[in-house]
C-alpha cells in the first residue's frame, strides 16, 4: 500500500530581513521579542503541520502558547494573531471566515519548495490567497 503524500515540509526559507519587515516591527513595538517569538514559531507551526495553512481556534491557542514558553498566555497568542492578520501577515478575511491561519507569501513559500521536492500542490479554493486577490481585485472598480 501507498503512503500518504506528505503536506508538511522539514524546512522552509526563513528571510534574512524579517525582524525588519514594518508588519513584524510594529508586532515587536506592541508586544516586544514575545510578539516576534509567536510570529516566528506561528511560522513553523504552519509549514509543520498542513504545509501552507493552520487551522486556528481556541484550542489551537491554548495548546500553541503552552509550547512557545514561559509567560506565554494564550490571551497574547489571540493578540498577537489578530495584530498579524491587521497587519496583512496572515490573510484577515480567511482568518475571520475559516479560522485559518496563511498568507499569499507562506502559499508561494510553500509551492516553490513543493516543486523543488517534486510534490503535487493542491491549495485548496477557499483558502487559497492569490485566486482570493485576483477575484477582490476583479470586482473592485478601477479609481
Amino acid at each position: 500500500m501507498a503512503r500518504t503524500p506528505k503536506a508538511s515540509l522539514s524546512y522552509f526559507p526563513f528571510n534574512v530581513d524579517f525582524f525588519s519587515d514594518d508588519k513584524i516591527m510594529l508586532v515587536a513595538a506592541r508586544f516586544g521579542v514575545k510578539g516576534e517569538i509567536i510570529a516566528v514559531k506561528l511560522l513553523c507551526k504552519i509549514y509543520s503541520t498542513n504545509g501552507y495553512y493552520y487551522q486556528w481556534g481556541e484550542d489551537e491557542s491554548l495548546l500553541f502558547a503552552k509550547t512557545v514558553g514561559e509567560g506565554i498566555t494564550h490571551a497574547l497568542v489571540n493578540d498577537v494573531v489578530n495584530e498579524l492578520a491587521k497587519r496583512g501577515f496572515f490573510n484577515e478575511s480567511i482568518l475571520s471566515r475559516f479560522k485559518i491561519l496563511t498568507s499569499t507569501g507562506i502559499q508561494d513559500r510553500y509551492i516553490t519548495i513543493c516543486k523543488q521536492l517534486k510534490r503535487t500542490v493542491e491549495i485548496k479554493p477557499e483558502y487559497n490567497c492569490t485566486k482570493l486577490k485576483m477575484l477582490r481585485d476583479a470586482l473592485s472598480p478601477e479609481l
